[in-house]
C-alpha cells in the first residue's frame, strides 16, 4: 500500500494513540489495516483455520507493542506487516511442533491418529488444545465478549453472522473479538505459567 505524507502522519498518530491506550485510535488502525493483516496471515498459512488466530495474535501484539513503534525505522504499514508475518510464522511453528508430538505419541503407542486424510493435523491439534482452554476461560470474560466468542468459536459463525445474530455493527463485533481474544490469550498463558501471569490491559 502506497501512503501519502498525510496518510503516513495519520498512521503514526493512530499508533501513538494506541500506545496511550486510546481505543478509538486503535479501532481506526484496525479498520485501516485489518485486511492487510489477514492477507499476510493467509499468504503464510494458506486456506487454514489458523489464519484467524494469527490475525488476532497480530493485533494483540500491535496493541501491546504500539509504544515501541519508531517512525525512523519504517512506515506503520511495514511495521504492522512484519508483526503479522511473525505472528503467522510463530503460530505455524507451534502447530507443527504439536503435530509432531501427537504423531510421535501415536506411533509410540502403536496407534493410528484418528484424523481424516483430508484434514490438516496441525489445525486439529491446535483446535483441540485451544478449545478446552477457551471453554474454561469463557466465564471470566465480560458478557458481551463472551457471547461473541461463543458464537464465533463454538457456533462456527463469521463476523458478519455474529453481527446479524447480535444486532451489533460488524465493527463493534470485530473490536469486541479483538479484546476478547487478548483476554483469553492472557488467561491461557496465565494458566500455563506458574508465577506472575501478565494480564491484558483492557481498553476502556
Amino acid at each position: 500500500m502506497t501512503c501519502t505524507e498525510h496518510q503516513r502522519r495519520r498512521h503514526i498518530t493512530l499508533v501513538s494513540g494506541a500506545a496511550r491506550r486510546d481505543t478509538e485510535a486503535f479501532e481506526e488502525l484496525y479498520d485501516e489495516f485489518a485486511d492487510s493483516v489477514y492477507a499476510e496471515a493467509t499468504r503464510i498459512l494458506g486456506p487454514s483455520s489458523l489464519r484467524e488466530d494469527a490475525a488476532q495474535d497480530a493485533w494483540l501484539r500491535i496493541w501491546r507493542g504500539a509504544g515501541s513503534y519508531d517512525p525512523d525505522h519504517g512506515s506503520v504499514a511495514t511495521w504492522i506487516s512484519v508483526i503479522a508475518r511473525r505472528s503467522a510464522i510463530d503460530l505455524l511453528r507451534r502447530a507443527r511442533c504439536r503435530s509432531r508430538e501427537v504423531l510421535d505419541c501415536s506411533r509410540a503407542r502403536g496407534q493410528v491418529a484418528l484424523v481424516p486424510s483430508d484434514v490438516c493435523v496441525e489445525d486439529v491439534v491446535v483446535a483441540r488444545s485451544v478449545a478446552a482452554g477457551v471453554r474454561a476461560a469463557l466465564p471470566l470474560l465480560p458478557s458481551k465478549e463472551r457471547e461473541i466468542v461463543t458464537l464465533a468459536y463454538f457456533g462456527d459463525m463469521s463476523h458478519s453472522d455474529v453481527a446479524d445474530r447480535t444486532g451489533s455493527p460488524i465493527g463493534t463485533v470485530k473490536t469486541r473479538m479483538t479484546r476478547a481474544h487478548g483476554r483469553l490469550r492472557d488467561l491461557l498463558i496465565g494458566a500455563a505459567a506458574v508465577s506472575s501471569p501478565r494480564r491484558f490491559e483492557s481498553p476502556q
